[in-house]
């Protein structure tokens, strides 16, 4: 459905009945950029569509009414309360990702609820997740990419830990990490070399991380996965960078490093790839995880046997040399 709208107030009913409709079900939105002439405001169940200049104007118009809302409102209780001050933070920060007043107001809106007690925070906690999602599995141009939205993401998600004491669940911290990942790696997809996406992933798997072996299983569950993202997304330094970390986090698992690390070098002897971001993975995990002698018997096969323990150089150059080596033996 496509909407005329001539006036920044427009803008801002229209879009805040598009975030009401998305918090009465709890979705999550897939807003996008439209260029010009595809129409003004596009919406079709949880995807949305706007051109720039009309979410300039829902902005302006927002920011109006979320700071003349709070001057006029007598006390807090009520200024917290007020739909039109929540919908207006959620266009603020549609159109300013790193808007830090915005964000702020909404958290110390959840931390009266806490205190308050109120039986719908868990709730309200959830769509306050379903919101972060919404912003930062979409294709706009700095969302997936927010220090701001990450943290904020990271703050509501310990408030409901606290609540549903998930820390004590193994299937729930499996579940919950593996979802937490779906959209480290979507917002990868959009925003490449997203550091502040995988960050968020590892504070969030620093946090739920116990000793024993159902947490080895769980972090070699999402090894994998990320492998395989990143076998995808071969040039983003960023998420071998989180593979590195989960290697690390399993340092009694020496099959498991050795297998990804040579499922990696394998990897990359078949397609031929030379790029720094893979071969410096490669050159870290044998230095941090000390696999060297498996990824040694893969890279001098036309040696006929493995060389000894000792490292080929001090960069992934030297790595990427032996299998330039490799590939002229094989060709």
């Amino acid at each position: 459905m496509s909407l005329p709208l001539s006036t920044p107030e427009q803008a801002y009913a229209e879009l805040a009945k598009i975030f009401t409709t998305r918090h009465e079900h709890n979705q999550t939105l897939e807003i996008e950029i439209l260029p010009p002439g595809f129409g003004t405001l596009l919406h079709d169940g949880c995807s949305v569509g706007i051109t720039k200049k009309v979410l300039v104007g829902a902005f302006v118009a927002a920011r109006r009414v979320f700071f003349e809302k709070q001057n006029s409102t007598s006390t807090k209780e009520e200024m917290y309360e007020d739909e039109n001050v929540l919908r207006a933070s959620e266009i603020i920060i549609l159109f300013a990702a790193e808007h830090a007043t915005a964000c702020n107001w909404r958290k110390r809106r959840l931390i009266r609820m806490l205190e308050a007690r109120n039986d719908d925070t868990l709730e309200t906690l959830d769509t306050e997740l379903t919101l972060t999602a919404s912003y930062l599995c979409s294709p706009l141009h700095r969302h997936t990419k927010s220090p701001t939205l990450w943290q904020h993401r990271l703050w509501a998600l310990r408030r409901i830990l606290s609540i549903r004491e998930l820390r004590e669940t193994p299937e729930a911290i499996r579940s919950l990490l593996q979802s937490e990942l779906s959209i480290v790696l979507r917002s990868g997809e959009l925003h490449p070399r997203n550091y502040y996406a995988f960050s968020y992933m590892r504070q969030l798997h620093t946090l739920l991380s116990k000793t024993g072996p159902e947490t080895e299983d769980i972090t070699i569950a999402l090894l994998e996965r990320t492998v395989s993202w990143c076998q995808a997304n071969t040039r983003d330094i960023s998420g071998w960078m989180f593979v590195l970390y989960l290697l690390e986090a399993i340092p009694d698992r020496r099959d498991v490093q050795t297998r990804v690390v040579g499922t990696v070098v394998r990897f990359a002897l078949d397609i031929g790839w030379t790029g720094e971001s893979l071969w410096t993975f490669v050159d870290l995990a044998i230095r941090n995880t000390g696999v060297v002698d498996a990824v040694r018997c893969l890279l001098d096969i036309s040696a006929g046997e493995c060389n000894g323990t000792a490292l080929p150089g001090k960069s992934w150059k030297a790595w990427l040399g032996m299998a330039e080596a490799y590939w002229t033996t094989v060709t």
